[in-house]
């Protein structure tokens, strides 16, 4: 196949951004700008004249000269706006019952196999469908806060430290943890017993959710140290990969560990994360092979490594695709939406513009929380396909497909 010489000067394939002369000139422009087109995410790369001047003429260049430019000019943005694909569908109302329960915060309330549990200032309770509630346990938080403590401040950015709630697959179990903050209890709903109690110490814990995940095979995952992930039985609370990963020592990582999400199996587990200085990292652990190697933990798969950002929501559509909230590189570029990867390998598969907040995936659908309600959003062609106004759900029972919200007196549900 014959191929034509390119505006470039190169004779060989063409790339798939369109870009100004003027960035594939002997002596480019430092600076470069991507500029949307409103065709999905497509946009070209203007220099810092042309984008004054408005969308001038580009050119079409080969696949060497977009990786060249791409990689070697200065971003200095994004211009103009992507395109917003929605197909809105009439969604069922949400269900209402009475229910008086108070979470500390929107992390405090978790799905249990049948019914909810919530974390107030003082007490984990149960609620039924029904908005009945029974009394499990206190929870005393007097020595997890210290606001005097250098090492523990109030409000890091857009997060606060405050408490989050997990609960394990069987829903006999539940974690309290301290998110930007440094400890945790692990307790036996059955008696109210703690099963463990959770320590990630004091290095930079206020910049990451707290590490803790439980799995499908009555095991759950924790930070014992901020550069340190590891696994326990919950039966019998023993540490299933004791190693030595400390300064100074071989296997040592400098790295800062961050919220965990368990795919739907427990097969993978993806790390939120980050490095100095400070650079997001998110990874993938695969939790078969820890059974074998110890410090698998230490071999994740890095799924993506933005320029400096971390705490970003994601979901797993199924147990090989998971979606990561974000697009671009840099923290103070990026624009809203989801880039999709596929296991084991990781590779980025797909993006599109939109989903944002808090994120959930049911049935190969992402669904969101924004200011205005619940976004529901259908990955196969990046669509927004329904909106549910003053809908604000905190917890999701992936099993069941129910979400549910806890407000003004009413445990809100829809299905």
């Amino acid at each position: 196949m014959s191929m034509e010489t390119l505006p470039c000067g190169h004779v060989a394939e063409a790339g798939d951004i369109r870009m100004c002369a003027h960035l594939v000139a002997e002596k480019p422009p430092w600076a470069s700008y991507r500029c949307l087109t409103g065709r999905g995410l497509e946009y070209v790369r203007l220099c810092e004249p042309c984008v004054d001047g408005g969308l001038s003429a580009t050119v079409t260049v080969c696949v060497g000269c977009v990786e060249r430019v791409e990689a070697q000019t200065h971003s200095r943005g994004t211009r103009g706006r992507p395109e917003f694909r929605r197909r809105d569908e009439v969604l069922a109302e949400p269900t209402s019952v009475a229910c008086t329960v108070v979470p500390r915060n929107e992390y405090c309330l978790a799905a249990l196999p049948d019914g909810w549990l919530a974390l107030t200032d003082d007490a984990l309770i149960r609620i039924a469908d029904d908005g009945a509630t029974t009394f499990v346990g206190e929870v005393d938080f007097e020595e997890w806060y210290d606001p005097d403590d250098e090492n523990s401040p109030e409000a890091v950015g857009d997060f606060e430290i405050g408490s989050g709630l997990h609960v394990s697959p069987d829903g006999r179990f539940a974690a309290v943890v301290t998110n930007f903050g440094r400890y945790g209890i692990v307790i036996d709903l059955s008696d109210g017993s703690v099963v463990l109690e959770l320590d990630r110490t004091f290095d930079d814990n206020w910049t990451t959710f707290f590490p803790f995940a439980f799995l499908p095979d009555g095991t759950f995952v924790t930070a014992t140290a901020s550069n340190c992930l590891d696994r326990f039985d919950l039966a019998t609370g023993n540490c299933l990969t004791e190693r030595d990963i400390s300064y100074g020592t071989e296997r040592y990582v400098d790295c800062f560990h961050g919220g965990l999400t368990p795919s739907p199996s427990g097969r993978w587990l993806i790390d939120d994360g980050w490095v100095w200085m400070p650079i997001g990292v998110l990874s993938a652990i695969d939790t078969v092979a820890w059974a074998r190697d110890r410090y698998a933990a230490e071999h994740g798969v890095t799924v993506d490594d933005p320029d400096g950002d971390w705490n970003r929501p994601l979901a797993w559509l199924d147990d090989e695709m998971v979606a990561v909230q974000r697009i671009g590189r840099s923290w103070d570029r990026m624009i809203d939406g989801v880039t999709l990867y596929r296991a084991p390998t990781f590779e980025k598969v797909g993006h599109f513009y939109g989903p944002t907040g808090r994120m959930w995936a049911h049935r190969g659908r992402l669904h969101t929380v924004t200011d205005e309600g619940m976004e529901v959003w259908d990955p196969a062609d990046g669509a927004r396909i329904g909106l549910l106004k003053g809908f604000s759900p905190t917890a999701h029972n992936r099993a069941a497909g129910v979400f549910a919200q806890l407000t003004d007196g009413q445990l809100r549900t829809w299905r």
